[in-house]
């Protein structure tokens, strides 16, 4: 099961300072909604373990993530691999930064594959709850860099 997901946002800062909070693993793994816990390896690796799920059905994903194809002040992109509810997964999430009358534009893409199977019924619930995570995420962000 794939998802794909994109999106953009603006923020009053410069790209420096944006770059800065979406590259720092201190910085940046704190705004994952729902962490629960956060084990940093480098500047540029961590594994985060994050509650998901859909009402009653709950468990935990364990994601280890690193920074990939950083062109200072203007991309990166995290991959990650992990398991949920015991399954393999893989993410991606990349960001491209552009200054924009004095803010600074946030273009994203986010892919994420689950090796699991689900009845279609139960597949059809997991976008809308991917997608209240991201703008849960995007808040965050915004919010460390008000």
């Amino acid at each position: 099961m794939d998802f794909k997901f994109n999106g953009n946002f603006q923020v009053l800062k410069n790209r420096e300072t944006v770059y800065g909070l979406l590259t720092d693993p201190k910085k940046f793994a704190p705004l994952l909604p729902n962490l629960q816990d956060l084990e940093i390896h480098d500047d540029r690796e961590f594994t985060v373990q994050v509650k998901v799920g859909l009402g009653f059905i709950k468990s935990t994903a364990k994601i280890r993530l690193a920074l990939s194809g950083e062109q200072p002040h203007s991309h990166a992109t995290y991959k990650g691999s992990g398991t949920v509810a015991g399954e393999p997964m893989a993410v991606t999430a990349a960001f491209d930064l552009e200054e924009k009358g004095g803010q600074t534009q946030v273009n994203w893409v986010g892919e994420s594959s689950l090796k699991m199977k689900l009845p279609a019924a139960a597949a059809n619930l997991l976008e809308p709850v991917a997608r209240q995570s991201i703008k849960v995420l995007v808040d965050s962000i915004k919010a460390a860099l008000a």
